[in-house]
């Protein structure tokens, strides 16, 4: 029962943590674009990002941290996913490195699964070994397909984040936590 209670409030932790960084950031980036063109919105939201990226990130130059929020954005707009969602989770996997590996082998900034990499890869048509998993862009290209797809999915940010993390099986018990259920275990890995 502890640990149950010990993944919920991780869980629920992570998700406020996520949801809170989304907020700042979509206020900030909303806050600056009153009246201004699309390229101008574009530069502040990639330096406002850079300025996040770096607060994580702190031996990043601004040339790098910069260069690392454009990449970022322009994948999500190739994708359809919000930067900020997009920042956000990043942030929680990876805290913006793209050279980690985590303890269950997902690779990379996004911390994709190799197998789920190539079969995404696969689907939408890209050409991609399995080594590719850990270049920068094409993680984060096949990391936003895969975040578009399981926002369309699950219809929810919460259930996306769970379902990405952890997997549908997770997912579907994070939405059983959420409901009350307190049979529901997410693992610790997800949390």
């Amino acid at each position: 029962k502890r640990q149950l209670e010990a993944a919920n409030k991780a869980t629920a932790e992570l998700h406020n943590s996520i949801l809170a960084r989304q907020d700042s950031l979509i206020y900030e980036i909303d806050r600056l674009k009153i009246g201004i063109s699309d390229a101008t919105q574009r530069t502040f939201k990639v330096t406002a990002a850079a300025n996040a990226i770096k607060e994580v990130r702190k031996e990043l130059s601004d040339t790098d941290a910069i260069k690392l929020a454009t990449m970022i954005y322009d994948e999500c707009e190739r994708s359809g996913v919000e930067f900020a969602y997009v920042l956000a989770v990043i942030q929680a996997e990876s805290r913006f490195n793209h050279k980690v590996t985590s303890n269950v082998g997902a690779q990379g900034i996004m911390q994709i699964m190799p197998l789920t990499f190539l079969s995404i890869a696969k689907v939408y048509g890209y050409d991609y070994l399995e080594s590719d998993v850990t270049d920068l862009r094409k993680n984060l290209r096949i990391g936003t397909i895969f975040l578009h797809r399981l926002l369309k999915k699950t219809g929810s940010h919460d259930l996306a984040s769970a379902a990405y993390n952890g997997g549908p099986k997770v997912a579907a018990n994070y939405k059983r936590l959420m409901t009350g259920d307190s049979t529901a275990v997410v693992p610790t890995e997800t949390q």
